[in-house]
């Protein structure tokens, strides 16, 4: 395998980037008006990256269901329920794209959608099977961020399900960092990518890949 590098670089936290302050009178679709949004689509980040979904409540809005739907970096139709509640709710997904929200029920208050501080790349994929299997990391920062990097076991590409419901998990060493770091990975793994944790505007994390193995 050659060297891979995963960059994340993430537009500005925009908190009612996806959907403006609204108020839903019954249920529905919310207006997807906000300042990443053209056509009715909001778009949250460049290709090769992915971001979390915020919900922010003026009121408690516990009860209250929201239907998320949109495309991942790969182009697939992914979609999930968000519960509301007090302050705010965030999706379990990562989106490329936002194509509608829908509500269960009239919002006690106004609410508006939009991105945090979470982002990831895209998965790069590893041949599990070379014998022995290792995997050299490298990540390199600039500016204030906390990254972690995560891996997978699931075939990512079984199905669009299979991709958008893979369970990934923290890398031992390389979780939580701030800092520029290297590791490794001595145990089959299907893929692993780069994730942001929070950020300061213009800052990037930048991960090195690299494989061995016969």
């Amino acid at each position: 395998m050659r060297p891979v590098q995963l960059t994340l670089s993430p537009a500005n936290v925009d908190a009612d980037g996806i959907c403006a302050s609204q108020t839903p009178g019954g249920a529905g679709n919310l207006l997807i008006n906000g300042a990443l949004a053209t056509g009715g689509v909001a778009t949250l980040a460049s290709a090769g990256q992915e971001r979390q979904v915020l919900f922010t409540f003026a009121a408690d809005e516990t009860g209250k269901i929201f239907t998320l739907t949109g495309t991942n970096d790969f182009g697939g139709v992914i979609s999930e329920t968000v519960a509301g509640g007090v302050g705010t709710a965030v999706s379990t997904k990562y989106y490329l794209t936002v194509t509608s929200i829908a509500i269960n029920a009239a919002s006690v208050g106004a609410l508006t959608v939009g991105t945090n501080g979470v982002a990831s790349t895209q998965p790069c994929i590893l041949d599990y099977r070379l014998n022995p299997f290792t995997v050299g990391l490298m990540v390199s920062v600039s500016g204030t961020i906390n990254y972690t990097v995560q891996y997978c076991l699931t075939n990512l590409f079984e199905s669009a399900a299979a991709y958008s419901s893979a369970v990934w998990f923290p890398h031992s060493v390389l979780a939580t960092q701030t800092g520029d770091k290297d590791s490794n990975i001595a145990s089959p793994v299907f893929a692993v990518r780069l994730k942001t944790n929070s950020y300061t505007n213009g800052a990037t994390a930048t991960m090195a890949i690299l494989q061995g193995g016969w």
